[in-house]
């Protein structure tokens, strides 16, 4: 029974140290491959793991045979947690139209076990009050780590910015975001103010300015000065910026198509705006028009890393033989769904994140909606991207019912600090 305590108290620790790769850590010295495509190679070869399919099956069982034993879910959380697997739903779906069958029923059913994993073990860490020590020991574990990485003279890549124990400077920038922000809301919601805290933040965060990447440094930043300004002004960023980010790469191109004359944004860039953006999202966009894919897409994860190089990417003088994923989230979901799916996939975003009114939370969600303007992250795999998105709708559903019990229709921000108090979370890390 100890055994088994443990494992419902630190389920979520266990899960997080395995999306951060620190179960099999990149400690030998970094070569000189693309940073950007190192880790969708690394996700493409191990796609068919037998060790990640066993810990993810293992991980799936335990959880939903805790879930029916211990019935630890409000209502809210049912219902977030439902929302969010019919995503994994349509993924699943997308078998109809794919041509590849077998590689989209396994990425889809990956999802969803995934899913379903990150949003249970979340609240399972919540019930037994080791939600804080869970991040606490990982980012323990992650500063451990670079400082090997350091000694074992494998932390720096060439161009001298920070991979520490993961295979790119870009990777170990959107962990240590995912952890940074995770770290925030840690403070600031469940109102866990220690000195060790907030020691390992700013560690973190050094180590975040040392990786050099841009976007995550920014995003976080971004993140901080958000919430700051309060739930309104963060929501209705946030929100505009998904608006804006959904109709450039997704509804103007599919609603064009179905005018007769599709146009689309890639037809504006130069070829090597954005680091070699520009002709890979042109080489897509004419890739779906030419073939027909604008409404539905191709099924979920049935373009790259099937064994197959894309048509219009096979070309052996182009560095587009390599590209392995579209470097755009939007334009990702919109290869696999098309204009039809991606209506009904981003309605499920929305209502995910309905019933935001933290000014925190609601800060939170801009670091996937804009790292999702230059990655394909979200609903792919098991980036630390993804994970944050899941977190962040559970905490969402965990602080609804607080917020159902408090009159905020004058003053969110006042509201946001009553419903804190209100919600008994677990102090448990003192």
């Amino acid at each position: 029974m100890r055994a088994i305590e443990w494992l419902d108290k630190y389920a979520f620790l266990i899960i997080l140290l395995y999306c951060l790769g620190l179960f099999s850590p990149e400690l030998a010295p970094k070569g000189t491959m693309m940073d950007t495509e190192a880790e969708y190679r690394a996700t493409s070869m191990s796609s068919s793991n037998i060790t990640k399919q066993l810990f993810w099956f293992l991980a799936f069982f335990y959880l939903a045979w805790r879930l029916v034993k211990l019935n630890f879910m409000s209502l809210p959380a049912q219902r977030q947690l439902l929302t969010l697997l019919m995503i994994s739903g349509l993924a699943l779906a997308s078998v109809l139209w794919s041509a590849y069958m077998t590689y989209t029923i396994k990425r889809a059913l990956f999802q969803l076990i995934f899913c379903f994993c990150i949003f249970t073990s979340f609240y399972l860490s919540r019930l037994h009050q080791s939600y804080a020590q869970s991040l606490f020991m990982a980012i323990c574990l992650i500063i451990f780590m670079i400082f090997l990485s350091v000694g074992m003279g494998g932390a720096f890549g060439p161009d001298g910015a920070l991979a520490g124990f993961n295979r790119s400077k870009n990777l170990l920038g959107q962990n240590l975001l995912a952890m940074f922000v995770m770290m925030i809301l840690l403070i600031k919601l469940d109102g866990i103010e220690v000195k060790k805290l907030y020691l390992c933040l700013a560690m973190i965060f050094c180590f975040l300015v040392l990786t050099g990447s841009k976007t995550s440094l920014a995003l976080a930043m971004l993140f901080i000065g958000l919430a700051l300004s309060g739930t309104l002004i963060a929501k209705f960023i946030v929100g505009f910026s998904f608006l804006v980010l959904s109709s450039v790469f997704i509804f103007i191109p599919g609603l064009s198509y179905i005018s007769g004359e599709m146009f689309h944004i890639g037809q504006y860039m130069e070829p090597a705006a954005f680091t070699g953006r520009g002709l890979i999202w042109d080489t897509l966009y004419y890739d779906m028009d030419y073939f027909s894919k604008v409404l539905l897409g191709y099924g979920y994860g049935a373009y790259f890393g099937v064994g197959v190089i894309p048509y219009f990417f096979d070309d052996p003088w182009s560095f587009l033989q390599q590209i392995t994923s579209p470097h755009n989230g939007y334009l990702d979901m919109f290869l696999q769904f098309g204009v039809l799916g991606c209506s009904f996939l981003i309605s499920l975003f929305i209502t995910l994140c309905a019933g935001v009114k933290s000014k925190w939370l609601a800060g939170a969600l801009i670091v996937p909606v804009i790292y999702s303007f230059t990655e394909a992250a979200v609903f792919r795999d098991q980036s630390m991207m993804w994970f944050l998105t899941i977190v962040l709708f559970a905490y969402i559903a965990d602080y609804q019912e607080a917020y159902q019990q408090v009159d905020d229709s004058d003053d969110y921000d006042d509201a946001e600090q009553t419903a804190i108090k209100e919600v008994s979370f677990p102090q448990a890390y003192k």
